[in-house]
């Protein structure tokens, strides 16, 4: 059964693979490809530091805050990430929120996006969140469906300076005990 676990060496084949799948124009794990060190051993320590607010990358939109980020993983297998970020900054409520997920290329419409969100959503509660708020373009009714199977209500549509020009959709999702 699929779980989410931190970064880690023991799935770095699986991992570098994944990463080699993505295509240019795919920014799905975009952050990863660019924040992975070539010496893959760094990267769950940094991870680790990220949700200590410690070693926070610099020069990014939205600016980072503390986050937890965290695998699907299945066996050895690495199926996605999901970012969780301990609170949100103005920006982070119009691009990206509490929670953003990525599931490899090759891995997709395998009902894995909306795994990854609903172990989030625990991983929210375990941080003491008692809502968040996901986002997504309005033209990815994939995300859209799995935001809304996971219990997200459409707070509205926005569209941002220097976004996209498709406008992005903002839910919240209210957290139970």
């Amino acid at each position: 059964m699929p779980d989410l676990v931190a970064p880690a060496t023991a799935y770095r084949e699986s991992f570098e693979a994944a990463l080699a799948e993505v295509s240019s124009d795919d920014d799905a794990i975009d952050f990863e490809r660019q924040l992975t060190p070539s010496d893959l051993d760094v990267y769950p320590r940094r991870c680790a530091a990220w949700a200590r607010g410690d070693e926070l990358p610099v020069g990014w939109e939205p600016s980072w805050i503390p986050t937890s980020v965290l695998w699907l993983v299945d066996a050895s297998d690495y199926i996605g990430t999901v970012n969780v970020r301990h609170t949100i900054a103005d920006i982070a409520q119009d691009s990206g929120g509490h929670i953003g997920y990525a599931i490899r290329s090759t891995q997709r419409r395998k009902g894995y996006g909306t795994l990854i969100c609903a172990l989030a959503l625990d991983a929210a509660r375990q941080l003491g969140l008692d809502r968040v708020l996901i986002t997504c373009a309005d033209d990815n009714l994939a995300s859209a469906k799995i935001i809304e199977r996971n219990g997200g209500v459409l707070l509205d549509k926005i569209t941002s300076a220097g976004t996209r020009p498709v406008p992005t959709r903002r839910y919240w999702i209210e957290l139970e005990g």
